[in-house]
């Protein structure tokens, strides 16, 4: 029979729950899916956050909710894994419970720990030359920008300090959704690799770099493989998931990693062009590569014997909900907005749209970019801001490309 098993896509607005059959007969079958939708907490002067909460919730509901939909029952659920956002910082105590909210991967309040670092002595590209070597040499890309997730991770420490003496684990969203489920605190290496604190070539957390930055080597959790088994679900997070006791967990990957996989992109110079919340050309490579001028660096992905080497633009199908419920289109579904915009010719009339809503990654790391309309005159339309907003992205993904 074949075995049967939910995968749960930890994104940044929206959990989803998919049930899969996987035999050797026919592989990996999908089955049925369920979405969850929670919310971004924007709390002024670059901050926010989220509830890890809310993730449990959307991941027992859509769990109940996927098992009702297909009949299938909870005793049949032969394990469950995770694809998810990253580059979030969580501090946990030794329970696994938050010290306090997540702090998005989207969020830009940690300027002042990055420049104290960064921009300071001899500089290559508006960053130090010693430091971003030193960053290359271990993990083949670098935190170069005040939006990655140590310099938020110092800045709890730097304007939070009881939280900070109080923590126990710096987790990302799967990493913890793992934890609440078995009482294990793991990181696959995609995850380590995201916070540019891993050591590729040795398999570790680099010492060297903890001790650069100020981070607290006791603060990261140990590191496993995609493909591991974390634990089997504890009875209490069994009863709210409404799965089996003893369901095997598995680490599972992130966005970045498992996209590539998922599109069939998995040789030596596959590329990828995806869009979510955020957006991303990707290339699996099987050395590491930097480009230190475009900010592209590379990523440990979920299959060890290759890398991700990963351009990314922060908001993409995120300026498209943006524009949607800006022009009061919210109950339109996107193939019905298709429709609304298939008559506008290539270029809208000459309506340019930067993509930038907030701030920005490759090809320049700048925080502070913002999106705009340009070349707006009395004859502009709504189809012709949708159709910009579409080609904006577009444009910013063949510049990443």
């Amino acid at each position: 029979m074949a075995m049967k098993v939910i995968v749960y896509d930890v994104g940044t607005t929206g959990l989803k729950a998919c049930l899969f059959e996987v035999s050797a007969e026919n592989g990996i079958t999908y089955v049925a899916s369920t979405v969850e939708d929670y919310s971004l907490q924007m709390l002024g002067g670059g901050a926010i956050e989220q509830n890890p909460d809310d993730w449990w919730t959307a991941m027992g509901r859509s769990t109940r909710q996927l098992l009702e939909k297909t009949g299938v029952h909870r005793d049949a659920i032969e394990g469950v894994s995770f694809s998810s956002q990253m580059q979030n910082v969580l501090m946990v105590d030794e329970t696994g419970t938050p010290l306090r909210p997540c702090i998005s991967w989207m969020d830009t309040r940690a300027d002042q720990q990055f420049n104290r670092c960064m921009n300071t002595g001899l500089k290559v590209e508006g960053l130090n030359i010693r430091k971003t070597l030193k960053f290359l040499k271990i993990t083949g890309a670098g935190s170069f920008g005040s939006k990655d997730p140590v310099w938020k991770y110092l800045w709890v420490r730097d304007n939070e300090p009881e939280i900070f003496q109080k923590a126990y684990k710096w987790l990302d969203a799967k990493e913890y959704l793992a934890c609440r489920a078995t009482g294990v605190m793991k990181a696959s290496r995609d995850t380590a690799g995201a916070t540019f604190l891993y050591d590729v070539k040795n398999d570790c957390w680099s010492r060297e770099l903890c001790k650069m930055l100020g981070v607290e080597m006791r603060h990261l959790p140990e590191i496993c493989a995609s493909t591991d088994c974390v634990g089997g679900l504890l009875p209490q997070a069994a009863e709210e998931l409404g799965l089996a006791a003893g369901t095997p967990v598995f680490s599972g990957g992130t966005d970045v990693s498992l996209c590539q996989i998922g599109a069939g992109c998995t040789e030596i110079g596959d590329v990828n062009v995806y869009s979510g919340t955020s957006g991303w050309v990707e290339t699996t490579v099987g050395k590491l590569h930097t480009d230190i001028g475009n900010l592209i660096g590379t990523l440990p992905g979920a299959d060890p014997t290759a890398y991700n080497y990963v351009a990314e633009v922060d908001t993409s199908g995120k300026c498209m909900e943006w524009v949607k419920d800006r022009l009061d289109l919210p109950e339109m579904s996107y193939p019905e907005l298709d429709a609304y915009i298939k008559d506008v010719p290539a270029g809208n009339s000459g309506v340019v749209f930067s993509p930038w809503m907030h701030g920005n990654r490759c090809p320049f790391e700048d925080a502070n970019a913002r999106g705009m309309f340009f070349n707006l005159d009395l004859s502009t339309r709504g189809h012709d801001l949708v159709k910009a907003v579409i080609e904006g992205v577009c444009m910013h993904m063949r510049w990443n490309l």
